[in-house]
């Protein structure tokens, strides 16, 4: 997903993250579940078209950080990763270039 104020070609993916004691559990935006709320106009932006469309949010920071504040925002996420114990290290070492 790309905001639209992007004009380098860089765009942004929106995750959520818990740690729990040793577990680290990781969120990321669904491009399905944020075409939808497009379409429900609950965000605004765009939906490209084709096999692989990519989806633009047009919306201010300040509504995009609203929603993902809210209880809402839950639909838009789909958990990618459950790490137990051993993710500090690995976090750790990938931070610091020795990974």
């Amino acid at each position: 997903m790309r905001y639209a104020d992007v004009s380098n070609g860089r765009g942004y993916q929106i995750a959520r993250y818990t740690v729990e004691g040793d577990e680290l559990t990781i969120w990321l935006t669904s491009v399905d579940k944020v075409k939808q709320a497009i379409r429900n106009k609950q965000l605004r932006g765009d939906v490209g078209l084709g096999m692989l469309p990519v989806v633009t949010i047009s919306d201010s920071w300040p509504k995009i950080a609203a929603l993902l504040k809210s209880t809402k925002s839950n639909d838009l996420f789909v958990r990618v990763g459950h790490l137990e114990s051993s993710w500090k290290v690995i976090l750790s070492n990938y931070l610091s270039g020795d990974a």
